[in-house]
């Protein structure tokens, strides 16, 4: 098999430096680090020194740039977000140059978006993946090892709390992301089915130290719909916190619905604006308050009368590309093509023991049986 070559969208943002790195160092393949910024590529060819490295401007408005550079990869990994505004076009023109594509999205509305895409993937024999991050991607694999492990479980809560960003601007990609999201209809599984909600809703998890007690909110990811016939819960829900972010207000969410940023150019511009100032104010008040850089996925299962709970910590710098990159040989090795997310194509039992084996400095998982009284 010739070298694979990987196009990498966003290369220089922190996802994107993530995967750029991990490839470097742990594959062979020929490298196409993607970006609009000539200075901050020339920034990253220098950084990382290595002949298996290449840069390409590419502005991801260009359809005609993305053809271009797909048309000569095998595998395009998009680390460019909000993935509501862009991703739907992205891998739609990966797909239609028969190029493989993998992202870590987490909303929704971008996996509902993917689902009407999955019989162009099969026609045109490439794999379609979404959902390979840290949370969605590895906190499903930990879930679904808890629920093998307590099969009579019927509930799920999942939360992520992700504290301080690297620095001022990483980040506001989900800020951003989350003010489009919320002008879709986000679900739950209730009493055995899908049921839509409203987010923000607030959600106290007593997480392991360093963490303590965190005041989360309620808000929809992907794997409550990617899991739900494989979990077969009758009640799942996912919440979050980010930093020092505080929890947005029903008004706020109904303010931003009415302005509907994904339908209208200036105010998207606007909120955008106030979303990237909100994010680095956040970051400075983290950093102040010297909350750690790490994040964790914080997973409680139950029945009527135990639980079962689980978490993940990590460095999501660093973790982001860790399934990313070792879905590559995976997706083109075995041909697979259509719609896929993680639980998909890696064993949770393997992948959380090659987790462990790397070291805690990576991912520190750990999971225990509780009393439900």
């Amino acid at each position: 098999m010739d070298k694979l070559t990987i196009l990498v969208c966003g290369a220089y943002g922190q996802a994107g430096v993530a995967v750029i790195e991990d490839l470097i160092k742990n594959t062979d393949y020929n490298i196409i680090a993607s970006g609009r910024s000539i200075d901050k590529l020339n920034a990253l060819k220098k950084q990382y020194n290595s002949s298996s490295l290449s840069t390409a401007i590419l502005d991801v408005k260009s359809k005609k740039d993305i053809k271009k550079y797909c048309s000569v990869s095998d595998v395009l990994v998009n680390c460019i977000g909000p993935y509501l505004k862009t991703g739907i076009m992205i891998a739609k023109i990966a797909l239609e140059t028969k190029t493989h594509y993998l992202d870590i999205a987490a909303e929704q509305e971008h996996y509902k978006r993917f689902q009407n895409l999955s019989d162009l993937a099969k026609k045109n024999g490439v794999a379609l993946g979404t959902g390979f991050g840290f949370y969605p991607g590895l906190s499903g694999l930990l879930l679904l090892k808890m629920k093998q492990l307590f099969p009579e479980a019927d509930s799920c809560l999942m939360s992520l709390f992700q504290g301080r960003p690297t620095n001022k601007n990483s980040g506001a990609a989900s800020y951003i992301g989350a003010v489009l999201e919320m002008n879709y209809d986000m679900f739950i599984i209730e009493n055995g089915s899908l049921a839509r909600v409203l987010p923000c809703e607030k959600r106290i998890v007593d997480l392991p130290e360093p963490f303590g007690e965190q005041d989360t909110m309620t808000w929809s990811q992907m794997e409550i719909l990617s899991l739900k016939d494989e979990l077969n819960l009758q009640n799942f829900e996912t919440s979050i916190k980010i930093g020092v972010s505080p929890i947005p207000s029903r008004t706020s969410v109904q303010l931003i619905r009415f302005l509907k940023p994904h339908k209208n150019k200036f105010t998207f511009n606007f909120l955008s604006y106030l979303m990237r100032k909100r994010n680095a104010k956040a970051y400075q008040q983290s950093k102040k308050k010297g909350i750690d850089r790490r994040a964790i996925v914080f997973i409680s299962l139950k029945s009527l009368k135990n639980k079962l709970e689980g978490y993940m910590i990590a460095n999501s710098e660093q973790v982001t590309s860790y399934l990313l990159v070792r879905a590559i040989p995976l997706i083109v090795e075995r041909n697979i093509k259509g719609l896929i997310t993680p639980d998909l194509i890696f064993n949770p039992e393997m992948m959380l023991k090659e987790l462990q084996e790397v070291g805690a400095s990576l991912v520190d998982w750990h999971i225990e049986t509780r009393s439900s009284h």
